[in-house]
This record gives C-alpha cells, sequence and structure tokens, in this order.
C-alpha cells in the first residue's frame, strides 16, 4: 500500500500502484540520468542509459528502499529507568562531563551503592560559574518539575504503551536546581547529523519525526508545550537498529538563557514565525511545536533546517513573503509527498498547519508505510 494522493474528488495518481519506497527510487534515478545527461551535453558525448554504470552506488546515501522495516527497534528495549525520587546530589558520584549549553552543564553520574537500575545518569544543573537570582531557581526547578510530570504521564497512562520518547526523569533538586535524567548512551540529533551532512536515509528520517511528535503528544495531552525542538535537544539511545529518539530539555535551557541575557535558548533557526512576531503571527502555542518538528524533520532530510544564516538572515526567511524551499529543492530523489507532508508543518500562519501534532506524526508514519495521508495534504498535492 502507497500513500493516498487522492483529492477531493478521489482521481488516482499515475504512481498509485507504486510503493513510497519504488518512488524515491524512480525519481532518484531520474534525476542521476538528468545529471548525466547534462554532463554528457557539456562534453559531447552520446546520453547514456541510466541502467548502463552504477558504479557510483556505493557513494549515494541509503534511501528508504535500501533500509529494512527491521531497522526501526522495539520499544521494550529503551524505556526509562525507574524514578529514585529519595535520590540526593550527595549521593552522586561525577564522573565526567559530558555536555554544555544554555548556561547549564551536564555530567555523567554513578550511583555507587544502587542495588537497582540505573547504575549511572545524565546530572544537568546550572554552570557553576553564573550567577541565578531567586526567581531563575524556582523557575528552574518548576521547569524540571514540568519535564517530571511529562515523563509520569508517558510512563503511567496506557495510552502511551507503546511511546517511550521523554528523556526518563530520574530524580530533581528540592531546593537546588539540578535534573538527573535518563543517561542517553547515543549522544543527539546534532552529532548524529554531523555524520551526516547531506542527510539521513529518508526511511530514519521520517521515523524519527513520527517518534518525536509521539512525545510532543504526551506533552500536548496534558496542557504543555516544549518550544525549542532543535537537534540538540532530541537525545538518542543506541539499539541494534536505529537510534532512538527521546525529548529533553523541557524549557530549562531557556530560563538559564533569558537569565543570563544570552540569546543561546532562542535557537532561531528552529524558530516559528510567532517567536519572532507574536503581534502578527500570535503567541505561541502547541502549533508552535509542529512548526518546529517540521523544521526539525527537514534537516533529517537535508541535513539542514529551512532557515539558515545568521539571526536576521533567518528572522527574514521565517516571517518573510516568499515561501520556503521544499525539501526536495535540496534533496533531488524526494518525492512531491515529502514536500507536502513537511510543508504543510511549515506554514507561516499557525492555523493553516496541521491541527494537532498527532496528525503530523501519523503523516509521517504513512508516508513511510504507506498508509494514508490527512486531506490536507493531499489537497497540497493537487494543487
Amino acid at each position: 500500500m502507497e500513500p493516498s494522493t487522492e483529492g477531493a474528488a478521489g482521481t488516482a495518481t499515475p504512481n498509485e500502484n507504486k510503493s513510497f519506497e519504488e518512488r524515491v527510487e524512480e525519481i532518484r534515478r531520474q534525476r542521476e540520468q538528468e545529471r548525466r545527461e547534462q554532463l554528457n551535453e557539456q562534453s559531447g558525448h552520446e546520453p547514456s542509459s541510466v541502467h548502463e554504470d552504477d558504479s557510483d552506488e556505493s557513494e549515494r546515501g541509503a534511501s528508504v528502499a535500501d533500509i529494512p522495516e527491521s531497522q526501526e527497534p522495539g520499544v521494550e528495549a529503551v524505556a526509562s529507568p525507574p524514578r529514585r525520587p529519595s535520590l540526593s546530589h550527595e549521593g552522586l558520584t561525577i564522573a565526567e562531563e559530558i555536555g554544555a549549553g544554555g548556561q547549564a552543564i551536564i555530567t555523567e553520574a554513578r550511583l555507587p551503592e544502587a542495588k537497582q537500575p540505573p547504575a549511572r545518569v545524565a546530572l544537568r544543573e546550572p554552570d557553576t560559574s553564573a550567577t541565578l537570582t531567586r526567581e531563575a531557581v524556582e523557575e528552574f526547578l518548576s521547569q524540571a518539575e514540568t519535564w517530571a510530570t511529562v515523563d509520569a504521564r508517558e510512563r503511567e497512562k496506557r495510552r502511551w504503551a507503546d511511546s517511550e520518547h521523554i528523556v526518563g526523569v530520574i530524580a530533581t533538586g528540592d531546593r537546588q536546581p539540578w535534573v538527573a535524567m535518563e543517561y542517553m548512551d547515543g549522544g543527539d540529533l546534532e552529532e548524529l547529523l554531523v555524520k551526516h551532512p547531506d542527510g539521513l536515509p529518508v526511511g530514519q528520517a521520517l521515523w524519527t519525526g513520527a517518534c518525536v511528535c509521539k512525545g510532543l503528544e504526551v506533552a500536548h495531552n496534558l496542557g504543555k508545550v516544549h518550544l525549542d525542538v532543535k537537534p540538540r535537544n532530541v537525545l538518542l539511545r543506541e539499539t541494534d537498529g536505529w537510534s532512538w529518539p527521546k525529548l529533553a530539555d523541557w524549557g530549562l535551557s531557556r530560563t538559564l538563557a533569558e537569565e543570563t541575557g544570552t540569546m543561546e535558548g532562542l535557537s532561531v533557526q528552529y524558530a516559528a514565525p510567532e517567536q519572532f512576531d507574536s503581534t502578527k503571527f500570535g503567541d505561541p502555542d502547541q502549533l508552535t511545536d509542529i512548526y518546529q518538528v517540521g523544521a526539525l524533520v527537514y534537516a533529517l532530510l537535508t541535513g539542514e533546517p529551512p532557515a539558515t544564516g545568521g539571526q536576521l538572515e533567518v528572522m527574514k526567511t521565517v516571517i518573510g513573503e516568499e515561501p520556503i524551499a521544499p525539501p526536495g529543492d535540496r534533496r533531488a530523489e524526494l518525492p512531491p509527498e515529502v514536500d507536502a507532508v513537511v510543508g504543510l508543518a511549515l506554514e507561516r500562519e499557525k492555523t493553516d498547519r496541521y491541527s494537532s501534532v498527532s496528525v503530523f506524526g501519523d503523516a509521517l508514519h504513512a508516508l513511510r508505510t504507506g498508509g494514508r495521508l490527512p486531506p490536507a495534504v493531499a489537497a497540497r498535492l493537487d494543487e
């Protein structure tokens, strides 16, 4: 079964008997043939058949068709370790610093006397060189509690039994600002993109985006929003297949950045129009998270977010009149269905985007597995 691209009248497309994987491969071959013909014209050689030379196959990144479904890991292997509410900061043995950002540092910490998992955690706390006001400390603790609440909902509700996309909170400080969180051994999406500068395999990119949508769906169900979805805030667990993504940093980086007066927590390349101009586009809300996931998936597919450059240049691209270039303009083998699914999330007006993050996640899943796309996506394909 393939992604449905039927319009309101139900007219089938010429490609209705081809799977999404076959469409990706067909378009890739067409673009490769066009490139070869252009080179031949420039050199004065006769055009060659697309099937005559596949010697560069090993140099291309894997397409969806190259990746077996078994690359999708099982949820049981990546469950968060149990919470340890009684854990104290003094009960942790600091091993080494493993990250920093937003005026916070993250260290690996071990539980030397632990008789049950986890044996180690990632400890996040403010940089000791930064001076924080009492209000900033209280805000940090409040955001940590929000994170813990979202994590608890995902753990406890049967509705989310197949969802493990919130980094687990093991313990939080009572009066001191610190969070002991699940240790994620696979780095983050920002590091993964460094290894894949032209984008991840298409199937993995779409699956990862759908996973992030699942995590946000849990939060939105509680009336919570993230508002800082970006590759650095999606941490990874190593598995036998694709790296398993989980959302972290529910407001903590922004809180510290605002207190110190830096711009580090704004993540302008993944910011939605309303985060630049709330007067024109409205206040940030759940639909803002949808835009940010759209920008994230765009980066996973192409290696770069939709808007690049300095802060002013990014802002002009995001809130300007010119349409944002679809991911297919940067990665030739992507079919129109990908542009339509991602483009709907990146609409400037909030109300023109998906109605919920779950609908966006379903569209990404349908695109990868051959399911039926939402009517709004089908309508974009008919335009």
